[in-house]
Order: C-alpha cells, then sequence, then structure tokens
C-alpha cells in the first residue's frame, strides 16, 4: 500500500510542476488558484503515472485542494490495492 508522506509528496510535486508555483498551502483552492480543467488533467496524469494507479480526474476537481486531492488519492490507492489481491 502507498503510504500517506509518499502520496503528499507526489500530489505536491505535480501541483509545483503543473502550476509552476509553489505559494500555496494545503487548504488553498485549486480552481480559486487560477488553474484550469487541463491543469487538473496533467496533475492527475503525473500523479496516476507516479504512484502507478488508475486516477480519474475527479480525485482533484471534486475536493479541489492539495488536502483533499491527498486524501482521495488514498483512498483510492488503498482501494486498487484491495481489488488487486
Amino acid at each position: 500500500m502507498t503510504e500517506l508522506a509518499e502520496i503528499a509528496a507526489v500530489v505536491s510535486a505535480a501541483w509545483q510542476e503543473v502550476l509552476r508555483r509553489d505559494d500555496f498551502g494545503a487548504d488553498d483552492d485549486f480552481i480559486e488558484m487560477g488553474a484550469t480543467s487541463l491543469d487538473a488533467v496533467r496533475i492527475v496524469a503525473r500523479v496516476s503515472e507516479d504512484l502507478d494507479l488508475d486516477l480519474s480526474v475527479r480525485v482533484l476537481l471534486e475536493p479541489r485542494t492539495l488536502t483533499g486531492m491527498v486524501d482521495r488519492v488514498r483512498q483510492e490507492a488503498a482501494a486498487q490495492a484491495g481489488a488487486s489481491t
């Protein structure tokens, strides 16, 4: 199972890379920061690849915060790990 710290690091790095900024907090709203749906797709693609998970863009667009996305990715990682056993 993927560790929470690893998920948080990967998600944060994806936000920094795609958004080209690091001045966001854990509870900043993705949309209010001026990000687009294409940015969301890029972030989710990067996280999916780095963690070897099958993720929907909803893991970002529904919670819209870094903390929310980390939690959703953690839930998906646990579900996918359970499905593969």
